[in-house]
Parts: structure tokens; sequence; C-alpha cells
């Protein structure tokens, strides 16, 4: 290659291009103007490398070493900063973002893989797909009862003020990472507060998705009660333990993408069924008795848990801010869509209260006619969706608690430990539902307050106040969110317990 060609290229070129030249010129012993130069002359001056217009790459020429191609450059960059890599390989980070490449497979047992890619490439198309899917679960199912709990204008009021509480924490978490600097997971943030801090996030994040777990089985066993409604509670539960014990094994959640994707289709479905089905039911029959505040019914602290829960999606936010290509667009995204679903929400609840009054069930799909198509598919279909969920909920709970643990260096040997802690893992969820027993309100006021409470309102409120040092009115927010979220922690749990029956 004629160097002396590339010589008398514009200043402007590309800083790349640049840096190879350089390398290039270095390598031959040639200095400008096309003399050879002995090869231990001093090195030319670098561009710094975070004023290169990709820092996160660095130059070409250290792509360009032997052997080292841009993958694994790449992967060096991000481990040598310490930084979080975000993964963007498969379907199943835009149903579980905060699982990252280690998670997706186990690495001591199949190696690393090598579809590793940095984060931050996620298009405002697909973050708003995140956030859509994480923020509107299936906490639609039980709004028709937490409105009869707490009545038509408590329900919603309770609701939206939770929201707006929630969506502050989720935008305040936002502000602490930015001042934290990047690859900052939640539990990251917690050292702000203390060296002990972290942990105590860690251990709320398993015990709400141990939460997580439970809901699910509880529901399911609700749904099976309309298709098999001469099956007991402890019937319609044990039963789901044949299909989940294989599945919670599975080691590629890469599996789960297509069954989770197909299960959002389904469930937007089955939302727009259930608008058409009470609107027949309210010009049929008209408007149920309704109660506008319920003050008589102290099941209305329950509710406040179940409010929540609803927004069970805090755990994702800054994965998803660290997946956005377009990171400003968040928090816009973010309060749109959360918005958009607890109208959703409210105008779900108000229209099923309106139409069943006093005999709405705990979920809405009870109220479905028994015996009828509708009334068995609709629970059937549920009930898959909430089986190929559980493991993704579980998942959360092996990858905290496996690394930390020692196991047999024989992969055979590493492999059947790890399945029988995971097994034992499931014994104890379906044991603690069991015990629960058929008390759907009471997990969801239990797990809502006691966990979502605490991630969704308390923790985030202390991170910006030690971490952001907030002033004035925001001080103040922080403050009045901090005391609301122990109230709603404290009367939900107490409620949810003294009523478990």
């Amino acid at each position: 290659m004629n160097i002396n060609l590339l010589e008398r290229r514009s200043d402007a070129e590309d800083e790349c291009v640049r840096d190879l030249r350089a390398a290039m010129c270095a390598e031959a012993g040639i200095q400008r103007g096309g003399s050879r130069v002995r090869s231990s002359s001093a090195p030319a001056i670098q561009t710094p490398v975070e004023s290169l217009p990709c820092p996160e790459i660095g130059r070409f020429s250290d792509v360009a070493q032997p052997g080292g191609f841009r993958r694994h450059h790449v992967r060096q960059v991000v481990v040598d900063r310490g930084e979080t890599p975000q993964v963007k390989t498969s379907l199943v980070q835009l149903l579980l973002p905060m699982l990252q490449e280690e998670d997706l497979v186990d690495n001591q047992e199949e190696g690393p893989s090598a579809q590793t890619v940095r984060g931050g490439d996620a298009s405002n198309a697909a973050v708003g797909f995140v956030i859509a899917k994480n923020f509107f679960g299936s906490a639609f199912m039980v709004t028709p009862k937490g409105f009869e709990e707490a009545g038509m204008i408590g329900g919603p009021v309770c609701l939206l003020a939770v929201y707006l509480m929630e969506v502050r924490c989720m935008l305040n978490l936002i502000k602490c990472r930015q001042a934290c600097g990047p690859g900052r997971r939640y539990e990251d943030l917690g050292s702000a507060v203390g060296s002990w801090f972290p942990s105590v996030i860690t251990v709320m994040i398993m015990l709400c998705q141990f939460g997580f777990c439970c809901i699910w089985l509880v529901t399911n066993m609700e749904n099976l009660s309309m298709v098999f409604p001469q099956w007991s509670s402890t019937q319609r539960l044990w039963i789901q333990l044949p299909a989940l014990l294989p599945l919670v094994m599975i080691r590629h959640l890469r599996l789960f993408a297509f069954t989770n994707s197909v299960g959002i289709l389904f469930t937007a479905a089955m939302v727009c069924y259930f608008f058409y089905f009470m609107g027949d039911h309210l010009s049929t029959f008209g408007h149920a008795p309704v109660r506008m505040i319920n003050t008589e019914n102290s099941d209305a602290l329950l509710w406040l848990g179940s409010c929540a829960y609803a927004y069970e999606g805090i755990n994702i936010v800054l994965p998803t801010y660290e997946s956005a290509r377009d990171k400003p667009a968040v928090p816009k995204l973010l309060v749109s869509i959360t918005f958009f679903n607890t109208c959703m929400y409210v105008a779900f609840g108000m229209l099923a209260y309106a139409a069943f009054g006093e005999e709405v069930a705990s979920l809405a799909s009870l109220n479905l006619p028994r015996g009828s198509v509708a009334g068995r598919a609709i629970p059937m279909i549920s009930v898959l969706i909430g089986l190929v969920s559980f493991p993704l909920q579980a998942f959360v709970i092996f990858q905290t608690y496996e690394p930390k643990l020692s196991w047999s260096s024989s992969y055979r040997a590493r492999k059947w430990q790890k399945n029988a802690g995971r097994a034992l893992i499931l014994l104890v969820t379906f044991t603690a539902t069991w015990l629960g027993g058929d008390q759907l309100q009471n997990f969801l006021g239990l797990v809502g307050g006691f966990c979502c409470a605490s991630l969704a309102l308390i923790f985030p409120s202390l991170l910006h106040l030690a971490i952001c040092r907030p002033a004035g009115l925001g001080y103040v927010s922080d403050v009045a969110i901090l005391i609301c979220g122990g109230a709603i922690l404290s009367l939900s749990t107490v409620q949810s317990l003294a009523s478990w029956h």
C-alpha cells in the first residue's frame, strides 16, 4: 500500500482512519515526507480515547490487534471500564431487559456467548414496547375487585395517587443513574445510602420475585376453577408442578421469547374481549349497585398494596434506560405510556365494577359465564400464559443466589446440583402458596405493600435524597413520597396478614 497516497487525505477524514494510518506509518518506520525513520523513534501523540467519536470502541488500530477481533475488543473495553453491558441479542431482552448475557446462558456450563454486544442501541419503538409490556400485565384483571373494595371514586383515586408517586420515583432513578454514571443497576445505586443497602435492595428484589411467583400460582388456581370446577384448590395448585418443574430447569431463556410474545398478543386480545363482554352485560342488565367511596370495608387497604403491585415494572427502568439509543426520550416514553396504561386500568376497573357491582370476582375472568366457550377458553389461555411467565420470574431468583455458591467442578454434577436447588425453590414456592390458600387479594396486598412499595416508592426516594440532594419542592416531594410509601407498606401488610383466613 502506498503510504504517501494516504498522507494526502484531507484533515477532515475519519479519526479511526487517521489512527490506522499513524499505526501503519509507525510499523513501517515512515515519517511525513516519505523518509524512513528508525523504529525506535518516539511515537506520535494520539488523541485521548475519551475525545474519539466512538470512545466505547476506541481506536481502529487497537481493534486491529493480532487475533483481536472487534467483538473481543468491545468485550475487553466494557470489562476494563467496569461497566455492565446490556445485551440485545434476543427478544428475551425485550421481555426482561434487566437480564444480561450471563443471565441468558449458564456460562459456567456452556461458556460465554459469542453474541455479546454493547447496549445503547435500542430504538424508541423497542423501548416503548418494553415499557408497555412490563407496566401492563396481569394486574388489569384485579382492578375491578380493587374498585369494589375502595369504591367507584376511591379505587381510581388511590390508583392515580400511587401512579403519580411511582412515576416520579422512576424519573428519580434515572436522575440518580445520570449523576452516578453509566452501567449502574438499581442495587448498585444503593451504596450511596450505605455499604449495606445494595444487599437490602437485592434481598427485596428476590422477595418481590418470589411473591410474583406465588401470585402467578394463585392466579392460575383461580382460572382453573372455571375449567375444572370439581377440583379443590389444592388440586388446582399442585397440578401445575409437573409442568413447571422442567421449565425452571431451562438455561436458555431465549426459548421463552416466542411463547411470551404470543402471550402478549393473547393478553391484548383478552382485554378487547372483556371490554366487549362487559359493555354487552351493561346494555343487557344495566348498572349494578355500586359505592362511590367504600369506607365500611377495611379491605380497601389491600387495594393500596395492589396499586403498588400494578406498577411492578420499576425494576426494569434503569436497564431500559441503559439499552436506549435516544436516552432523553426515555422519560417521555415512560410517563406517556404508563399514564395510558393507568387510564386503561381505570376504564377497565370502572366498567367491570359498574357491570357486576358487589358480585365482581377477584379476577375479571371469573365473571365470565361458567360453562361457556369464553368461560373456559379465556381462563385456560390465562393459565398457559402464567405457566410460561413463571420461569422468567423465578430465573431472577436463581441468578441471584447461584453465582454466590460453590458448585462441583464436574459439568454434569454441577448442572444437577443447580437443578436440585431450583427444584427446592419451586417446592418452597408451592408450599408457601398452599399454606397461604386461595387468597389472591391478600397475596396482592402483601407483595404489593411490603415489596413493591419498598422498591417503587421508599428506596427511590432515599436514593434521590442521598445522590441528587434536591432542595425546595424536590426535597419536600421526596420526603412526602417516603412517608406515603411507609404508610402503604405498613397498612397494606398489616391488613393482608390480619384478614388472611
